[in-house]
C-alpha cells in the first residue's frame, strides 16, 4: 500500500506543479477564486499532514498567500507526506479536531486518500475556472500523467 500512497502523492504533486506554472503564466487573466483554491488545496494538504504528525502550526484551511510561495509550499507538502508513508503505520488511526472543533479519529491510509482526493476535486474546479476565463485547463488527469502525456 505505501508504494501506491507514493505513487499517488507523485501524481497530486506533478499535477499541483503543471496548475501553479499555468496560473502563474496566466495570473492577470483568471478569477481570484481560482486562486483561493489553490491555496485551499495546499493548505488542507499541510493541515491533514499535520494531523498525522504535528510538527509545525498549520495554515488556516482559507489562508491566502502570493501565488510565488505555492510552489515551494506543494514541494514541502509532498516531501512531508512522502516521509509519512515511511515512518507511518498505513493501518494506525489517528484522533484530531476539525477546524470546527469537532474531534474525529481516521486511519492514517483513509487521510492519505483523502489529501489525494481533496486536491484532484479543487484541480478540476479551477479547471473549469480557466475555461470560463476562456483558457485552456491544463491536463491533470492521473492517467495522463500517468503516460507522460
Amino acid at each position: 500500500m505505501e508504494s501506491m500512497f507514493k505513487d499517488l502523492f507523485d501524481y497530486t504533486h506533478k499535477a499541483n506543479q503543471l496548475v501553479i506554472t499555468a496560473m502563474l503564466e496566466h495570473r492577470d487573466a483568471l478569477p481570484d477564486k481560482a486562486f483561493g483554491l489553490l491555496n485551499h488545496i495546499l493548505n488542507a494538504h499541510q493541515i491533514w499532514n499535520s494531523r498525522i504528525q504535528p510538527v509545525q502550526q498549520p495554515f488556516g484551511v482559507w489562508a491566502r498567500r502570493e501565488l510565488d510561495w505555492e510552489s515551494q509550499i506543494d514541494r514541502n507538502n509532498y516531501a512531508f507526506s512522502i516521509s509519512l508513508l515511511a515512518s507511518i503505520d498505513l493501518e494506525s488511526s489517528v484522533v484530531y479536531t476539525n477546524s470546527k472543533g469537532q474531534t474525529f479519529e481516521n486511519r492514517v491510509a483513509d487521510i492519505l486518500f483523502h489529501i489525494v482526493n481533496h486536491s484532484t476535486y479543487h484541480r478540476g474546479q479551477i479547471a473549469t475556472l480557466f475555461r470560463e476565463s476562456g483558457l485552456q485547463p491544463v491536463v491533470t488527469d492521473y492517467i495522463m500523467l500517468k503516460r507522460g502525456n
